[in-house]
């Protein structure tokens, strides 16, 4: 999580964390080290604007083993592939109590998909699976609040401690309370701000539910009709889409359900929503996006970003709070081992599968989804060309249009987890 994202660089994490993680020749492993963490002054925006290329923050992290094998392995390689624990799980002997948040910046990802591995290959293994709306180690320390949501009493650190980790630890390690001290997945979803257990993750009664981009920036749950349809973008690198409305040295764990209305009036920004709800929608599961796209050039990254609109009648009107947002690398759209490059003109699919969520949308509220191919300096931006982001220069970033096809034959959709009717 810290360091790609579907093929994507993390850039302001990755920057200020990895630079921290070797120590400096000449030391022992006990020694008080000096904070090595590197600065983004005067703010994340401005630095990685004038620090603009990877070769030149290799640079800049040296001597840095870890960042500059980074490097070398590109794609999913054996070296990243030593490297994945889902690829470990087997024979697991003691009980696993696998915890994390679905706001967790650092670590969105790991939660789930470690449970995921360790149920399939540890399968007579006790593993419990909670998730809250929590930002990175919140279950520790976090008072239920988050930029502006406030999730109650039963999202704060004390209600974890008693409700799942005592009983947890009790059972597996002093035998007492009771038989079952914990569903097999305890799940707290926002917007109705309450917990959920299920007996399996992905929950075993949610549903599929496709959400189709249609003409008109309309956001449908049937196929589009139209023989020809699509809406474009031109995603200029040297103009990036911001992911965060102001900037600091570092990335603000808010930014996972900020609002969004700050790019509102972005020509490089695609949005399509639905209709008004007519009763609540809870979604619970991962996130599968599949584009259908033509680009000018031979590669470009992809932004998908899920997001709550709520009603004017609100007391937070109009709030575009983000669900999930990820990005996913064009040139890995047929597996993140074997990058290929765009045919400018020729259509092509982009399938990638976000983080789960576990999310209330409530009546009148709507689904929006928006797409764009920057998301700065979050991640790194793509040079929108088939070459080696890790050498090249600043001239190789060139703009792109981009086409979103959502017609008959190559429809866009986005495809959730429902659950029954809230």
């Amino acid at each position: 999580d810290d360091v790609r994202h579907n093929g994507v660089l993390m850039l302001t994490d990755s920057y200020r964390f990895l630079s921290g993680m070797n120590t400096p020749p000449g030391h022992t492993p006990t020694e008080k080290m000096p904070p090595m963490s590197k600065r983004t002054r005067p703010d994340e925006w401005t630095f990685f604007r004038e620090h603009a290329t990877l070769a030149e923050l290799t640079e800049l992290q040296r001597p840095n083993p870890f960042w500059e094998e980074l490097a070398e392995h590109s794609s999913y390689d054996a070296w990243w592939q030593a490297r994945d624990l889902r690829r470990a799980c087997y024979n697991v002997q003691p009980a696993v109590l696998v915890v994390g948040g679905t706001f967790d910046a650092e670590d969105c990802f790991g939660a789930w998909n470690l449970y995921r591995a360790m149920v399939r290959q540890s399968p007579a293994t006790p593993c419990h699976l909670v998730v809250g709306p929590w930002a990175h180690g919140a279950w520790r320390n976090g008072s239920g609040k988050l930029g502006a949501f406030d999730f109650g009493r039963e999202a704060a650190w004390e209600y974890y401690m008693e409700h799942f980790e005592l009983p947890f630890f009790d059972h597996y390690l002093k035998g007492e309370g009771a038989a079952d001290p914990l569903p097999a997945a305890a799940v707290f979803s926002s917007g109705d701000n309450r917990w959920h257990a299920f007996d399996r993750w992905t929950p075993r009664e949610a549903r599929k539910l496709t959400f189709y981009l249609s003409d008109g920036g309309r956001l449908e749950t049937r196929r589009p009709t139209a023989k020809s349809s699509a809406s474009a973008y031109t995603s200029d690198p040297a103009d990036p889409v911001p992911y965060i409305e102001s900037f600091g040295e570092r990335r603000p764990k808010e930014y996972m359900l900020a609002d969004q209305r700050f790019v509102s009036d972005r020509s490089d920004v695609l949005t399509f929503v639905t209709e008004p709800l007519d009763g609540d929608m809870t979604l619970a599961g991962p996130v599968d996006v599949e584009l259908e796209v033509i680009l000018s050039t031979t590669d470009a990254d992809f932004v998908v970003r899920l997001i709550d609109v709520f009603p004017d009648d609100d007391p937070q009107s109009g709030c575009r709070m983000l669900v999930r947002g990820d990005v996913m690398r064009g040139r890995f759209r047929d597996g993140f081992s074997r990058p290929k490059a765009f045919t400018p003109g020729v259509p092509a699919r982009v399938p990638f599968r976000m983080t789960d969520i576990a999310h209330t949308f409530r009546a009148g509220h709507r689904v929006m989804i928006q797409v764009q191919s920057t998301w700065f300096p979050l991640a790194e931006r793509s040079p929108q060309q088939f070459v080696d982001v890790w050498t090249c220069g600043a001239s190789d970033f060139v703009p792109c249009k981009v086409s979103v096809l959502h017609q008959r034959s190559n429809a866009s959709s986005v495809t959730v987890w429902r659950l029954g009717e809230s």
